[in-house]
């Protein structure tokens, strides 16, 4: 008999949502400015949501907090920090349950793993990125000296440079810059976007041996050429 589906296990890089109040409606001020200042940043980003820092006794409006995450198109998947006593309201806003891992990490290094640097102007980064980096450049350029690592993600309202292997993912033209362009020296990335306009690729050892660039064209197509 033919299978219809199949399980297979795959590590994904999420960003947390830490929430730091009760107040949801300040919360919903907070998120609509900060997506202000970087428009399309959370767009469709899906999230794990982290209750850790509040003392909550019975009860959360959980599809409230879903409410106000999807009028900015936030896509909460998960939840951790969740009292016992909330299990299942989060369970009846079809939340997932995330679960720690039983290994004992060094929580600065978490942290690091979770956090968005955010830099406003044209900025150099003169060594390889980490895995699990998340690099936010607003208003101008990023220029990598060095490698991308795998499950890295750079975003940049202008171009992206990359002076070595680029993995991972990047974001060019995020403000909505479609003359933004991508440049790299060697091509090994999971997903690339102009501007919104995004290729994930699955076979890509063609491009990895050869300087590219990724570009749209005058249709608002997505290119990606040797140079």
């Amino acid at each position: 008999m033919t299978q219809s589906f199949k399980l297979k296990g795959r590590l994904f890089t999420l960003s947390v949502l830490q929430l730091l109040s009760l107040d949801l409606d300040q919360f919903a001020k907070d998120l609509e400015a900060r997506v202000k200042m970087a428009p399309r940043f959370f767009n469709f980003t899906p999230l794990v949501i982290d209750l850790q820092a509040l003392k909550i006794d019975h009860t959360f409006d959980f599809n409230k907090l879903k409410n106000i995450l999807a009028q900015h198109e936030v896509i909460p998947v998960g939840i951790r920090g969740l009292p016992e006593a909330l299990i299942e309201q989060a369970k009846a806003a079809q939340l997932a349950l995330m679960h720690e891992s039983s290994t004992k990490e060094d929580p600065l290094a978490e942290e690091q793993a979770q956090t968005t640097e955010l830099f406003v102007g044209t900025k150099i980064i003169e060594t390889s990125t980490r895995t699990v980096q998340r690099v936010y450049v607003q208003n101008g350029d990023l220029i990598i000296i060095g490698s991308v690592s795998a499950n890295s993600e750079l975003i940049a309202d202008g171009n992206i440079h990359i002076y070595g292997v680029l993995r991972g993912h990047a974001l060019a033209g995020m403000n909505g810059n479609k003359k933004a362009r991508i440049f790299c020296q060697q091509l090994a990335a999971e997903m690339v976007s102009i501007a919104g306009q995004n290729q994930r690729f699955e076979n890509i050892e063609q491009l990895t041996q050869r300087p590219t660039q990724i570009y749209l064209n005058v249709q608002d197509e997505l290119i990606v050429a040797k140079l």
